[in-house]
């Protein structure tokens, strides 16, 4: 038993450090993105390799070097140094594919072109991205998936939108500070010589517990959102020691990286 406790809370705090520092750091030094394209290369068929170097000798666009290599060790024969140019051109695909690009080594340089849904102006995109778009003649923003048939998707309307989204750090400060603010207003009450009915308004105590539960439930809202989720995630919170569980869990897992359909990303706690 004690040692499922041990394993247990050794995966919590992998999880723990995993979301809120260790991925960041992989993914700045880089080590993250040459792990992945490994595995996109690994995932990728020999065949689709061999069928893209098999095309560049259809279409006369060969790697000089290459070719002056396999043409040697043919020596000569135009036959066998095509198809020694395909097994040595389909073995640097593939170390391309393993790169840091993580395998977008044919997208990088495709561009398409995504019109404006207001304006109708033509912009020049990546290819195979999901990409945060604002037009360079009307401003206008929206969001565009290069990647499925440049579909669109427009922002949504955030003048109703009462709660923002924020982040990690932000939610641990209001998390603390209502703490804090709790145990002094405990305190003044109790020992303070607030306590008596003659002090204070008309159920005081009962306003206190209503105000200070509906500004913990904003900034859980906040939260979740800035992780592209429901607020109404966030009543899950009244069950009985649950609380706690949700408050690790918003602390831990990150928000969106760019705008989500909540807003963008540094919103605030209201709008």
């Amino acid at each position: 038993m004690d040692t499922l406790i041990v394993i247990a809370l050794l995966t919590i705090t992998f999880w723990a450090c995993w979301h809120w520092f260790l991925r960041q750091w992989l993914e700045t030094t880089g080590l993250l993105s040459k792990v992945k394209a490994k595995i996109a290369a690994q995932q990728i068929p020999d065949e689709a390799y061999y069928e893209q170097a098999s095309k560049e000798i259809h279409n006369g666009n060969v790697r000089e070097g290459l070719w002056a290599q396999a043409w040697a060790e043919a020596e000569g024969d135009k036959t066998k140094a095509q198809a020694i140019y395909i097994r040595l051109r389909a073995q640097s695909i593939k170390r391309e594919v393993a790169s840091d690009n993580g395998g977008q080594y044919q997208a990088a340089s495709e561009k398409t072109i995504v019109p404006c849904p207001r304006c109708e102006t033509k912009l020049r995109m990546p290819v195979g991205k999901l990409l945060d778009v604002r037009c360079s003649k009307c401003g206008h923003g929206f969001r565009v998936d290069t990647a499925h048939e440049n579909r669109l998707e427009e922002y949504p309307v955030l003048a109703d939108q009462i709660i923002g989204r924020i982040g990690r750090l932000q939610f641990l400060w209001l998390t603390l500070g209502t703490v804090v603010a709790g145990i002094i207003m405990t305190t003044m009450i109790r020992e303070g010589g607030l306590a008596e009915p003659s002090l204070l308004p008309p159920n005081f105590t009962t306003l206190l517990i209503v105000a200070s539960i509906c500004f913990n439930l904003a900034f859980i809202i906040a939260r979740l959102r800035d992780a592209d989720k429901s607020g109404w995630w966030s009543l899950i919170a009244f069950i009985p020691f649950v609380y706690l569980l949700v408050v690790f869990y918003l602390l831990v897992v990150p928000g969106t990286p760019r705008r989500n359909r909540f807003g963008p990303e540094d919103i605030g706690l209201f709008v």
